[in-house]
Parts: C-alpha cells; sequence; structure tokens
C-alpha cells in the first residue's frame, strides 16, 4: 500500500466541486491511492481498507455526527455517528463511493469526493490513482498529515511523500478536470 497527499489545489488539475464551494468549504487536502499492485495481479487496485481509515480519521477530526453517502451504483444511504464503526467495513467499500457529505448539527462540515484516476490515466501528479479529495471550512493540514502518517504505520502502509499545491484552486478547468466531469 502506497499513497501520497496533496495539500491544496494541484495547478491547472484541481477545482473545488460545486457542492463544496457550495457549504463554503474551499480547505482542500487529497490523499492519493497508488493503484498498482502487481503482487495483487494486473487490474488496479482500489485499497478500500486505507480509504477508509483515512476517511474515518477525518470524519473524527471535525466531529461530524451525520454522513451522507452516493455510491458509485447511485444507491445513497445515511448514517448517524454511532453506525459508522459497522457500516464501513463491507464489500461496498471494495468498488468506491461518488461522494460523502458530513454534517455536524445539521451544517455541512466536510465534503469528500473519490476522483478516478485509474481509469483514464491522469495528470502526472494523480496518474492511475484513486484520489480522495476532503474539503473542509478550516486548514486541517497540518493534523491530517499527523493522522496520515499514524495511519501508515498502523496499516503498514508508504506514505510516500506531500506536495504542495496552491491554496486556491484555478479558476477554469483543466482537461483533466473536463474528463474526470465525463466519467
Amino acid at each position: 500500500m502506497t499513497f501520497e497527499i496533496v495539500v491544496g489545489y494541484w495547478p491547472e488539475v484541481d477545482f473545488v466541486s460545486e457542492a463544496a464551494e457550495k457549504a463554503g468549504l474551499r480547505w482542500r487536502w487529497a490523499a492519493v491511492l497508488d493503484t498498482y499492485r502487481p503482487d495483487l495481479g494486473s487490474d488496479m487496485y482500489y485499497d478500500s481498507r486505507l480509504s477508509v481509515e483515512l476517511i474515518q480519521s477525518v470524519l473524527l477530526l471535525v466531529r461530524a455526527d451525520h454522513l451522507k453517502i452516493v455510491w458509485d451504483d447511485e444507491g445513497e444511504e445515511s448514517w448517524e455517528q454511532d453506525e459508522w464503526p459497522m457500516s464501513m467495513k463491507g464489500t461496498r467499500w471494495e468498488e468506491g463511493f461518488r461522494w460523502i457529505t458530513a454534517y455536524r448539527q445539521g451544517s455541512v462540515v466536510c465534503y469528500i469526493e473519490l476522483e478516478r484516476y485509474d481509469r483514464i490515466g491522469g495528470p502526472d501528479v494523480y496518474h492511475d490513482a484513486v484520489v480522495i479529495a476532503f474539503y473542509t471550512a478550516e486548514n486541517l493540514h497540518d493534523e491530517l498529515l499527523r493522522r496520515s502518517q499514524e495511519i501508515a504505520s498502523r496499516l503498514n502502509a508508504n506514505l510516500e511523500g506531500v506536495r504542495f499545491g496552491t491554496a486556491l484552486p484555478s479558476a477554469k478547468p483543466g482537461f483533466w478536470t473536463k474528463l474526470k466531469r465525463l466519467n
């Protein structure tokens, strides 16, 4: 298991999602999960265990008390905080999700998108990766990096590095963003 962190927005690639912007969540942090695992076969590999660990860590940090998840198959679920540990385990996580909206006392505190570049190649920073993009109202980058290092250590994963983008997104969507939105 290898992954990288991208703090902020990668120039000409990352653009704030409409849902995050609408909720006032401008701070972006992303976990870039490598999908190349020759030890597991020739297909791209989505590490759902690492994904769930990172997501749960962020949800605890923002003190979310309710989630709404939209799955890849268009299904939708809502969970209360006490349901997460049991609900976040299972085969549905193997396929991935589209987005998660996290609430605290009825207000959106985090928006999480799964960006799949494993199906389209992608720009250099995200090439053949699955990206979990987290949007929050406040800058949590230092704490998220610390928690990511702890998760990497616990799961025997390799946190290969941290890349720093810009604090604000680019003004116009670039090629990869337009292509990603078609999928």
